[in-house]
């Protein structure tokens, strides 16, 4: 009966499936990326077969086709396996977009992720002008008075909200924001116009804006920067910056979160 019972579940299987895993626990389990004919071989299927399995693993986001078309890890694979791999993947999909946009707008733009309590750079890209910005990457930055710090604060449930605004709001210029109840005003309207700025909070005479890329359930799992100094970037480009990045966060969410 034993024996029944194991046949009966190995017919359960789906062959698909299990070609499909076993070739992303390759990718997973090597020191380096790997081409189609390396995890065909590997996996003992037909290349045909082995490149079919892995262009579907690579749409959906489970792995990434490198520039020598050999395969690692995806978002949705390393979002599983740990934050480390995660960031890397998620700073690999977007680099692209965010050269598109470091082009367009022409000031540093960056790519930041919500670790714990905190928003921490992961990638920036700088623009060809003389004058730049310090390379942030690494760097957690205050949530009160950065552009992506007001986005993840607004994306709070209201008690850890409450929980946050509890503690005092450290000056950082004259223009930081330190008032709880004139913060929760600004959250507002970030909440109804999809984008967070920052005119001289954090540093005096840096301007910046920022939207989220967000999950399936709305959830912010990056964010987008755009920041300079306020004579490239004055207060009332920010608007007009933020619809770019708007649409960039869509872009990165459909290249690390696929349907």
């Amino acid at each position: 009966m034993r024996e029944a019972g194991e046949a009966a579940n190995r017919n359960d299987r789906s062959q698909t499936v299990e070609r499909a895993l076993g070739l992303l626990d390759l990718v997973a389990s090597s020191a380096v990326p790997l081409t189609t004919q390396q995890l065909a071989a590997l996996s003992g299927l037909a290349r045909p077969t082995a490149y079919r399995l892995l262009l579907t693993l690579e749409q959906l986001g489970y792995l990434d086709r490198l520039q020598d078309h050999a395969f690692a890890l995806g978002y949705k694979a390393t979002r599983m396996s740990g934050v480390r791999g995660s960031q890397q993947a998620l700073a690999r999909r977007a680099r692209p977009v965010l050269e598109t946009i470091t082009a367009e707008l022409c000031d540093t733009v960056n790519l930041s992720v919500p670790v714990g309590t905190a928003v921490v750079e992961i990638d920036q890209v700088d623009p060809p002008h003389p004058v730049r910005q310090m390379n942030y990457i690494n760097v957690a930055f205050p949530l009160h008075c950065s552009s992506n710090g007001k986005v993840m604060l607004a994306s709070l449930s209201p008690s850890e909200l409450e929980s946050f605004l509890s503690r005092p709001l450290e000056r950082r210029t004259s223009r930081t924001v330190t008032d709880a109840a004139a913060l929760r005003e600004q959250l507002g309207r970030v909440r109804e116009d999809g984008f967070g700025t920052c005119v001289a909070e954090l540093y005096d005479g840096i301007n910046g804006v920022s939207a989220a890329v967000v999950d399936e359930n709305r959830a912010p799992i990056a964010f987008v920067s755009v920041s300079g100094p306020s004579f490239r970037l004055p207060e009332q480009r920010l608007k007009e910056a933020a619809q770019v990045l708007i649409e960039a966060c869509d872009a990165i969410r459909q290249l690390v979160l696929p349907p």
